[in-house]
């Protein structure tokens, strides 16, 4: 059964977050550029860095463990699609694969498709009594006090704690 758009994210993942960091610009690209480091309970960290004012795009992904890296450029597919009308049509160029590797060889992993509508077609159905959200509202929570932890951080210069 199709699933609401979920994006594999360790930032709004199934672990608590410890801790967030974040800076933003003081200027007028305040709400365009920022970096939001989150250190989990696990001792794992997570790095989103934002920027809607690159000259040079950044990979949308960059995953890097102990044996792989995964890097993935481009946007979903699905935004092409819809500005061209047919949000349906939506099929990424292999070209555009993202590509993992562990430092000895290179392989390319094949998108898969999402489908947006998904997400809103169960808020229909939520609304009218005929089904259970998707995304549930304690991964809602989480990932709201991530972002409420990153405005704050970003506003005061201070690492955010998370209750717990």
């Amino acid at each position: 059964m199709p699933t609401a758009n979920r994006l594999p994210n360790p930032f709004l993942g199934f672990i608590l977050p410890e801790m967030a960091r974040a800076s933003q610009p003081r200027d007028e690209a305040r709400e365009s550029e920022a970096l939001l480091i989150v250190t989990f309970a696990n001792g794992a960290t997570g790095v989103c860095d934002f920027s809607g004012l690159a000259a040079i795009h950044k990979p949308r992904f960059y995953v890097r463990g102990t044996k792989a890296t995964f890097c993935k450029y481009g946007l979903d597919p699905q935004e092409d699609a819809l500005n061209a009308g047919n949000i349906d049509a939506a099929i990424e160029s292999p070209d555009r694969y993202g590509k993992l590797s562990d430092g000895k060889s290179r392989c390319a992993i094949p998108t898969l498709p999402g489908r947006w509508r998904n997400y809103y077609e169960n808020i229909a159905a939520v609304l009218a009594g005929k089904a259970e959200p998707l995304v549930r509202l304690e991964e809602l929570r989480r990932q709201i006090a991530v972002l409420e932890a990153a405005r704050r951080s970003g506003q005061t210069g201070e690492v955010v704690r998370f209750l717990r």
